[in-house]
């Protein structure tokens, strides 16, 4: 429940947590039915990293990412939801444990003999000993990239006229509909998703379109931070009931009761948004989110990294909004007609030339030849939330300033522009923050097409393999980079922690060392020479 000091007489007068969870249904294959009658999938993407790239290739995954947006429709919307939380020690070396015994067998004893299979053990212990020591210094997180897909079904004239006479901020449509007309809707909801994936793994980005298990999995640790986090060094406790595929017709009163079980399972935490208008406490944590208050001055590809850099979890919202292309051009040409005739104006009077005018004079002139040309062009609403979270049951405050502190600067001094700290609108914020393409503060910026494809964080720091084994913190990021377990590479990785072990134990030479590096290095050659033959 929220706010729940005042238990005492109030009881029964207070709001539920699962109120802000504008959620009706959860189906086994991950889709989402809102509140809005709004149908939204969800899915992971493998992000890129713009600190290895070189020029020519930043300039190619940014043409991707504004083809992205390019697809976007009028009035469609997608939401880039970026989360960063304290990596799971506890999933990442159970399953570095189910690889070794895999290879190895189970833990052998000293009567065994195996004396391979001893040394497998005594490497992975090492490793995990290594992991358990450092992961909370170096603040170890893990930053997952999902992208989510909100489609409002098709509506009938009379039905689209009320919904623009009410003028709410989202659009919504009816809960109830004929079966033939949901599964028209599933169908093209699906189809777009996979339109917006296939423009993503071309560029060589892997996406996996999340199950009904992983979108629940996804908003209970959002509603539960806390235990979300202690679940890192244990087996995490989620039950949320998914139902079957939303494939055939249902009772009302029935429905409506799965809705409140369903938010009563993902949203089991308090929430207090009075204690403070600067942040909200969620489960024992405090959160707090900032939002870009004015439209940048200047955009490129991967500028919101600096703000991803935080030593402090967070999540990361940009929402994306389609406009009606037609319209929007007009629009253009009445503003270019009447900042061309004041400047024409002061022209003709002598007067001191106004330099901002004459460049956004060159900016609609040049928008609009694009939007004439290009049929990919269009204009966007564009809109950026960060929530900041600095973790409980002991919250520190001041740790939690010093992070909004450097996000609010590196994003002000990367995009000059204005970054609201949120005070008093708290509530709205943290609701438009929430993985399920809501915007409900809904206070966007108009960007063109390669701007807002500039905003899309879809970047990281990952510089190791997808799968394998843990070999090294990455720096900045502080990530945990796989190593492709090959034979070759795990034998260069077991060199580097027998290293590792001995220097635990007495101080090593010099040249001890520098063999020990040599042969890791020619090693690692010799991996690259055999995966290149084997590619041939």
């Amino acid at each position: 429940m929220i706010d729940g000091d005042a238990l005492m007489g109030r009881g029964r007068d207070l709001p539920h947590a699962g109120d802000l969870l504008a959620v009706e249904a959860i189906d086994r294959t991950g889709l989402i039915v809102t509140s809005e009658g709004a149908l939204v999938r969800i899915f992971r993407v493998a992000p890129c990293n713009p600190l290895l790239m070189s020029a020519g290739e930043r300039e190619k995954t940014a043409g991707a990412f504004a083809r992205l947006v390019s697809q976007l429709g009028a009035e469609e919307t997608v939401q880039i939801y970026i989360d960063a939380r304290p990596v799971n020690l506890a999933e990442l070396l159970a399953d570095c444990r189910r690889e070794v015994q895999a290879s190895a067998g189970p833990v052998p004893t000293a009567a065994d003999g195996d004396r391979l299979a001893l040394a497998r053990w005594r490497l992975y212990a090492g490793m995990e000993e290594s992991l358990r020591l450092h992961a909370d210094a170096q603040a170890a997180v893990k930053v997952s990239c999902y992208v989510v897909v909100p489609l409002v079904p098709r509506q009938s004239v009379a039905r689209a006229a009320l919904a623009w006479a009410k003028r709410s901020r989202l659009p919504t449509a009816s809960l109830e509909r004929p079966v033939s007309a949901h599964r028209r809707a599933v169908r093209e909801q699906l189809a777009h998703v996979d339109a917006l994936r296939a423009e993503l793994e071309a560029e060589g980005m892997a996406t996996e379109l999340l199950d009904g298990e992983q979108v629940a999995r996804l908003m209970w640790a959002r509603f539960n931070p806390t235990r979300a986090d202690d679940a890192r060094r244990s087996s995490p406790t989620c039950h949320v009931e998914v139902l079957g595929e939303l494939d055939a017709a249902g009772d009302r009163d029935l429905a409506r009761q799965a809705a409140v079980r369903l938010r009563e399972q993902i949203a089991t935490s308090s929430l207090d948004f009075k204690s403070s208008h600067q942040h909200v406490v969620v489960d024992r944590d405090v959160e707090q989110t900032i939002l870009i208050a004015n439209t940048a001055g200047r955009t490129q590809m991967g500028w919101l990294h600096g703000a991803m850099l935080t030593r402090q979890p967070f999540t990361l919202s940009v929402f994306v909004h389609g406009l009606e292309r037609r319209r929007e051009r007009q629009r253009l040409k009445l503003a270019y007609r009447r900042l061309h005739t004041i400047n024409r104006g002061a022209e003709q009077r002598g007067r001191v030339p106004d330099f901002d005018r004459y460049v956004q004079e060159r900016e609609y002139r040049e928008l609009l030849g694009d939007l004439a040309t290009g049929e990919t062009s269009n204009l966007f609403r564009v809109s950026v939330y960060q929530t900041i979270r600095t973790r409980g049951p002991d919250p520190d405050l001041a740790a939690l300033s010093e992070a909004v502190d450097f996000c609010t600067e590196s994003i002000e001094s990367a995009g000059d522009c204005k970054v609201s700290r949120g005070e008093f609108r708290q509530h709205e914020l943290w609701c438009s923050s929430l993985p399920l393409g809501r915007d409900l503060h809904g206070r966007a910026r108009k960007y063109p097409t390669a701007n807002a494809g500039d905003m899309l964080p879809l970047i990281g720091t990952r510089c190791g393999s997808l799968t394998g084994v843990p070999f090294a913190f990455a720096d900045p990021g502080r990530t945990v980079e796989l190593i492709n377990h090959g034979p070759v590479e795990l034998a260069a990785y077991s060199l580097a922690i027998a290293l590792y072990l001995q220097d635990r134990r007495r101080n090593l030479p010099a040249a001890y060392v520098a063999k020990v590096a040599v042969a890791c290095v020619a090693l690692l050659a010799i991996s690259a020479v055999l995966e290149t033959w084997v590619s041939v």
